[in-house]
């Protein structure tokens, strides 16, 4: 699980999203009130119908305030009912165009402008091939009027009429060929590499840079991500602003194979669907990122990439409505682009990491063992040129029993090595820090103690190799710039830590307080997860590790 990003390091990048549900819906408005005003003040020749083109527009303005007001509060009604809108506005064009019989008059040029917002509405709205449906039936409506207007008697000019029918057909098709569904939004390149915060490593992962990137361009106040590789059974999760963690796992259901628009609340959805249509319904069940959030309206868009897939779940996004939807198609192909970018690279580094393993497992035996398998066979013959009472060789043995440990020592960092990775499994701690203690008693020359423990202490194989680093470290040190004499080791574990301390006996620091803490064991002290502190008193030196027992 991955931590979130500082709110100051995110960017956010305006001017992707639209709202065109509400965009035209105050245009719809601004027209109802325009025509209104235009026939209470056009003068008696150039409308004709009398009161009846004043009411009709007066009761379509009204309807287009309501609609709206729908529009700015509810993204389901204002894509549910616009379809019936879109009918009650073609339907008041063609009786407004009977009415005032602007076929053939003057007027005609209002109508105009109520023509081009029905096709856009259509073209914002449906595929082409509803576009075009649309446009056929504005001309239709435009022709029906027109012999309404003949039928009624009205004089009629069949050259203008027809001039103006054949500029709205032109009109049409041009508009709705160019209707190929709503552009996808064109968003920049999501880049998984670039660092956003000066952080934690966890705050700067991949997965975190890559929901700030979603959440700036949608303008979301919080986000929940999951990514599971193919061969990994649960998937790794960020959260980024006002998003909390699951506090169960989750498993990637299959069902999130669609963006969409959810209202947990209501059961209601919106979804977008592989041929552009979009389809609004109750949900039957939810996506587990959807089912577990704090949020119950949000964007949903599932990834699905060539290494892996994912979910990705945004909420507080304001004035949320379908274009968001195309929004999250562009989202989900630069997501999942990056997040597969990324493990292509760690493939290619661990590749890099697995060569450089074993050529340093090859230089390790063909150079520091066979060095030390040679030293020791020196001193091997020149103890046997040596009277076995002779002080000097029990001296002889006793070196060459810590250079055969070393060999083991080094023997198992290069079987490591090539193996890639630390054997799995757990070990008891204490009995194998005893039997390092006596070897590196014997290689110092120095007292080396172990506090006796009640019961054996398992831990994972990594910790217990880890551990065994610190105490070789932490024993050269203290002989080697010290002149520790005796050494303490205490092991004890509580609260899910491990705290291994180290005492020695000797000089301490040169240097005034406070102390440094020695950079190689604060440094590996700190790649586990976990802390060192450093006590110093009369006469000795104390090193208190703590570490965390659920090293994987």
């Amino acid at each position: 699980m991955t931590a979130a990003l500082p709110p100051e390091h995110r960017q956010p990048m305006g001017g992707l999203r639209s709202r065109s549900g509400l965009f035209l819906a105050a245009i719809r408005a601004l027209i109802a009130l325009l025509f209104a005003l235009w026939l209470w003040i056009a003068p008696p020749h150039a409308v004709l119908g009398g009161m009846r083109p004043v009411l009709l527009f007066e009761g379509y303005l009204a309807f287009a305030l309501l609609m709206l007001g729908l529009a700015w509060r509810s993204w389901w009604f204002e894509f549910r009912l616009a379809g019936p809108a879109f009918c009650i506005d073609a339907l008041t064009m063609l009786i407004g165009l009977a009415a005032t019989e602007a076929v053939t008059f003057d007027f005609f040029s209002a109508f105009m402008t109520f023509y081009v917002f029905l096709m856009l509405t259509s073209v914002a709205r449906w595929r082409r091939r509803n576009a075009l449906y649309a446009a056929g039936g504005l001309v239709l409506c435009f022709l029906l009027a027109g012999l309404a207007v003949h039928d009624a008697g009205v004089p009629f000019d069949t050259t203008k009429f027809l001039r103006r029918l054949s500029t709205l057909a032109v009109l049409s098709l041009l508009l709705a060929w160019f209707a190929q569904g709503r552009q996808r939004p064109t968003v920049p390149r999501c880049d998984a590499t670039e660092s956003l915060a000066a952080g934690s490593a966890e705050a700067d992962s991949p997965l975190a840079r890559v929901l700030a990137y979603a959440m700036s361009l949608s303008e979301a106040r919080g986000g929940l991500l999951a990514w599971a590789t193919t061969d990994e059974p649960q998937p790794r999760l960020a959260t980024d602003g006002t998003a909390r963690l699951p506090a169960q796992p989750i498993a990637l259901l299959p069902d999130a194979d669609v963006p969409m628009l959810f209202d947990r609340a209501r059961d209601r959805r919106l979804c977008l669907m592989p041929t552009g249509r979009l389809i609004a319904d109750k949900a039957q069940a939810w996506p587990a990122l959807v089912a577990t959030g704090d949020e119950d309206t949000g964007l949903s868009i599932p990834l699905a990439g060539r290494t892996g897939r994912g979910h990705l779940v945004l909420h507080g996004m304001p004035g949320l409505n379908a274009d968001d939807l195309f929004l999250a198609q562009s989202l989900a192909r630069e997501v999942t682009a990056a997040l597969d970018d990324e493990e292509a690279r760690a493939m290619a580094r661990e590749v890099s990491m697995a060569r450089l393993r074993g050529q340093i497992a090859t230089d390790l035996h063909d150079s520091v063992v066979q060095t030390l398998a040679g030293t020791r066979f020196r001193l091997e013959a020149l103890r046997l040129g040596q009277s076995p009472a002779d002080p000097q060789a029990r001296d002889i043995a006793e070196i060459c029993d810590s250079i055969a440990g070393e060999q083991d020592h080094v023997r198992a960092i290069i079987a490591q090595l090539r193996q890639g990775q630390i054997l799995p499994g757990r070990r008891d701690l204490h009995g194998e820090l005893a039997a390092l203690a006596r070897q590196l008693a014997r290689h110092w020359a120095v007292t080396i103690t172990l506090a006796p423990a009640a019961s054996p202490l398992p831990v994972p194989t990594l910790l217990l190799y880890e551990c065994q680093h610190l105490v070789r470290e932490a024993v050269a040190n203290a002989v080697r710039h010290g002149q520790a004499g005796t050494i303490t080791l205490d092991l004890a574990s509580a609260g899910g830590a491990l705290r291994l301390a180290i005492t020695d006996d000797g000089q301490g620091f040169a240097c005034p307080p406070p102390h440094p803490l020695p950079a190689t064991l604060a440094t590996r002290a700190a790649a586990l997860g976990g802390a060192l502190a450093l006590e110093t008193g009369s006469g000795q030196t104390r090193l208190v590790f703590t570490l965390p027992l659920d090293v994987p």
